[in-house]
């Protein structure tokens, strides 16, 4: 049965309620008991007593009243103990009323009294008329004495009675208190008791129990103790479900402490295995240094290293390094998914162990003993669900719960580490074969570079000099500029001495860089074929469209690319000036390029053809159109090829376009044309920013004046 410390206190509470409900009900009846015996003093005895004493003054005032009468003579003072006479038997009647034990006593007194005021009154009368006793009156005046003392005596004595009787009472009523206050001591000390020995019992049964608790806590804090130990408890209360509590508590700490060891060797083995097998320079070290700390740590005996080397697309795992494996039986050095223990085990991707190997296994040699392993661990090694490798691990014992734990959470950080060494190695191999071909690549591009470098020099070379210009013209400015070093823009200019006339041509090759630079090459060796047949024939009909068409024919059949199917497909995009200074005429044609030129504060703009030159597309007998120019008064011409109107820049990075072209040449016309060069190129900054150059860039402008 059990005893809850609730039950106990209750107990305690009980006892003690009992024993003030038995003080309380003893306390009552003494109390009650003295309450009676005080009312009967109250209701009787005190009533009694002022009745007796009453009497007993009335009885004296009675003779005394007679002894006056006789001694004055005045016989009607006899009357008046009459009336003290009916007063003092109303007394003695109402004694007889209150206590009827007084009954025949009273009825004695009242005949005394009779008789004893017959016989005074008599006496008195006669002591008045002054008669002479006789003997007879003498014998009465003997009886009445006797009378009075007897009757005052016994009224006395029922006094006297009446009042040992209330002290009686009174003293009975003390003791009884008394005792009554001994006996409430008593029972409280006998609760107190019984209330301090329960308590005290379970006050020690509390406090042993939790000082072995407190104890067997400090225990806890204390390195490999405290959770071997119980409490034993036969307390079938709180306090025995505390121990119990407790020795679960511990239980439970136990196997925490247990799981905590765990971890902590755990991590401690892979912190280990980390720093074992970080500072490992190729896969061999690697292996070597893992097989060497695993077999250490796990106890195992015998240990296999494969790395995954593809070949021909599959999985191939080959033999890396190995620990104390037998001589005269050496391990396999190769398997393919699927193949084995070790080839199931990389293809199934989860770790395997076999129990009871067979004895033709490789067996544990020393000096003392040979014996056969009876377990195997294999462990894929994962990188993103791919096995770059496996360990294989024997066992002279079945594996425990640690040793498989070690084992399952090595997997993760040896392969994590297998793969950024392997990672490693593969990648120094690449820097190799990188900074390998990176010292060819800067070979190849010094001999390229050297190679542009070279013909940028022979593409300015053709470019005309700025003496040729200043003899033909007044004033003038030429901006190019190509995007890289060499471009796919160029201009041409020749003196044509027997017709006495200047060709101008602005030529907007095929793309820029090296492609348009050696359309600029094949242009110029036209340009010169040209300028060649104009100078051995006067009879060609010279003019800036037959040039262009010419240019048109002779591109086309040099590239091939007189029908749709060439493969190259190079051309460009032009304008041929001639300058007859004799006659102030201008001719222009142009191939998709517009002429500008200023004339009395006007710009104009002469539109070229809408036909390429050269292009697979380009119809080789398209005749291009001439535009004629008079020169009578000063003249301001400008041909630009679209890199300048193309480039893109300002706020919303659009093109500068053809009519904030045409506004600034209007702006700047009056200049200096060397000013106007540096205007065009600063404009051409600002408004570019931090845009890359779209384009080759040039601008020509010519100043024209009459010469009549």
């Amino acid at each position: 049965m059990r005893f809850l410390i609730a039950y106990k206190i209750i107990f305690i509470g009980f006892v003690g309620v009992l024993a003030i409900l038995i003080n309380i009900l003893f306390n009552y009846q003494v109390s009650e008991s003295n309450r009676v015996s005080l009312s009967n003093i109250s209701n009787l005895h005190i009533p009694l007593v002022d009745n007796i004493n009453h009497s007993i003054l009335q009885l004296k005032q009675i003779k005394g009243s007679l002894t006056i009468a006789v001694s004055t003579g005045e016989i009607e003072l006899i009357e008046e103990v009459r009336n003290l006479q009916v007063g003092l038997e109303a007394r003695l009647l109402e004694i007889a009323k209150i206590d009827a034990s007084y009954e025949g006593d009273v009825t004695k007194y009242i005949d005394d009294i009779r008789r004893y005021l017959n016989l005074a009154t008599k006496l008195s009368i006669k002591i008045i008329n002054e008669e002479v006793f006789s003997e007879v009156d003498k014998k009465m005046i003997s009886e009445m004495n006797k009378l009075y003392n007897d009757l005052l005596l016994a009224l006395e004595k029922s006094r006297d009675i009446l009042s040992n009787r209330f002290s009686d009472v009174v003293t009975a009523a003390s003791v009884a208190t008394k005792r009554s206050i001994y006996i409430n001591l008593f029972i409280a000390m006998i609760t107190a008791i019984i209330i301090f020995i329960t308590a005290l019992t379970i006050s020690r049964s509390i406090s042993t129990t939790i000082r072995r608790v407190i104890n067997n806590m400090n225990k806890l804090t204390e390195q490999d103790s405290g959770f071997e130990s119980r409490i034993d408890s036969i307390n079938n209360d709180e306090i025995g479900d505390l121990v119990i509590g407790f020795n679960s508590f511990v239980v439970g700490m136990s196997k925490i402490f247990v799981k905590i060891q765990q971890e902590k060797w755990l991590k401690a083995g892979i912190a280990e295995l980390n720093i074992c097998i970080s500072d490992e320079k190729d896969t061999r070290q690697f292996g070597d240094a893992l097989l060497k700390f695993m077999a250490s740590y796990v106890s195992a005996n015998i240990g296999c290293f494969y790395i995954n080397e593809k070949k021909d697309g599959c999985n191939l795992y080959q033999l890396n390094s190995s620990y104390a494996c037998a001589s005269e039986k050496k391990p396999r050095l190769q398997f393919k998914d699927g193949e084995g223990l070790i080839g199931q085990a990389a293809l199934n991707k989860k770790m395997m162990i076999v129990n009871n190997v067979p004895n033709e296994s490789i067996g544990v040699t020393s000096a003392m003993i040979e014996a056969s392993p009876t377990t195997i661990a294999i462990l894929p090694l994962l990188f993103e669900d791919s096995v770059i490798g496996l360990i294989e691990f024997a066992f002279l014992a079945e594996l425990t719960k640690e040793q498989l734990l070690f084992i399952d959470a090595s997997i993760e950080p040896i392969s994590q580490r297998l793969y950024a060494l392997t990672s490693r190695m593969n990648t120094e191999i690449l820097l190799k074969q990188t900074q390998k071909q990176t010292l060819e690549l800067a070979s190849t591009h010094k001999k390229m570079t050297d190679s542009i470098n070279y013909a940028s020099l022979i593409q300015s070379s053709i470019i005309p000099n700025e003496s040729d210009f200043k003899k033909a013209f007044s004033d003038y400015f030429t901006l190019w500029s190509p995007r890289d070093i060499i471009g796919g823009d160029i201009y041409l200019f020749s003196y044509l001495p027997n017709r006495n006339e200047y060709l101008l041509m602005v030529i907007d090759c095929t793309g820029h860089g090296v492609p348009g630079a050696f359309v600029t090459m094949l242009v110029k060796a036209i340009e010169r074929q040209i300028i060649g047949k104009i100078n051995q024939s006067e009879s060609i009909d010279v003019s800036p469209a037959w040039i262009l068409g010419y240019f048109n024919k002779t591109l086309k059949k040099l590239l091939h690319q007189e029908d749709c199917n060439s493969v190259s497909n190079a051309g460009f995009d032009g304008g041929v000036l001639l300058y007859n200074k004799n006659k102030n005429l201008v001719r222009y044609a142009g191939a998709e390029l517009a002429l500008l030129f200023i004339q009395n504060g006007m710009i104009n703009q002469i539109k070229g053809d809408r036909q390429s030159v050269g292009y697979r597309n380009s119809n080789s007998a398209f005749v291009f159109t001439d535009h004629d120019i008079a020169i009578n008064k000063d003249t301001y011409l400008y041909l630009t090829t679209d890199g300048y109107i193309d480039q893109n820049g300002g706020p919303k990075k659009f093109p500068f376009g053809k009519k904030k072209l045409q506004k600034t040449l209007l702006d700047i016309h009056s200049k200096t044309f060397e000013t106007q060069k540096k205007i065009l190129l600063q404009k051409n900054i600002e408004y570019k920013q931090e845009e890359e150059t779209t384009d080759d860039l040039t601008v020509i402008g010519l100043k024209l004046e009459c010469t009549q």
